[in-house]
């Protein structure tokens, strides 16, 4: 089972994206996944409470466990429809280059990694991911900004040559924007 960790300690992380991520499995499954959350002591979230990010980290690691990286990427995929995110949006340009602000509003005390968008042409960023959370979450984010705020298909791949995954630093996207 892959086990995710913060990159700094005293690192915590807001309540609306544990909510977010619990929101992402259809309700019939809510008392289940709070559970997982409440073992890893993140207890009745609060959206506008922090939480320690190694418990949230702890509980990402459980959810892969117990239902593997496409429920990761649904969760990432849903993150845009129920976290604090940068206002003024107008393209799906704006939207992929805003995930890192966003991550930082959602975040606080200490090194937390991120998420570097460059843009390398009308249609294409490159993203590297820095950060401690599942690839397949990743993923799935960049998908659900582009169309959450630009109604556009995010077709992404990865091109790096090391993978968090598989003990790398950083995973490098290409992401083309339909």
């Amino acid at each position: 089972m892959p086990e995710y960790e913060p990159i700094g300690s005293g690192i915590e992380v807001l309540g609306s994206s544990i909510i977010s991520t619990i929101n992402s499995f259809p309700s019939k499954r809510e008392t289940e996944l709070r559970q997982i959350f409440a073992e890893h002591g993140i207890e009745d979230p609060n959206e506008d409470e922090w939480y320690p990010h190694e418990a949230n980290l702890a509980a990402m690691s459980t959810l892969y466990e117990e239902f593997g990286p496409g429920m990761l990427e649904k969760i990432g995929r849903d993150k845009p429809k129920n976290i604090v995110w940068p206002p003024k949006i107008e393209t799906a340009i704006d939207a992929v280059m805003s995930i890192d602000e966003a991550y930082r509003k959602n975040h606080r005390n200490g090194e937390i990694g991120g998420y570097h968008a460059e843009q390398v042409d009308e249609s294409r960023i490159e993203l590297v991911c820095d950060n401690p959370y599942p690839c397949p979450l990743d993923q799935g984010l960049i998908e659900g900004v582009a169309f959450e705020f630009a109604g556009k298909t995010a077709m992404v791949t990865e091109i790096g040559d090391e993978c968090r995954e598989e003990g790398g630093e950083h995973c490098t996207y290409k992401v083309d924007l339909y």
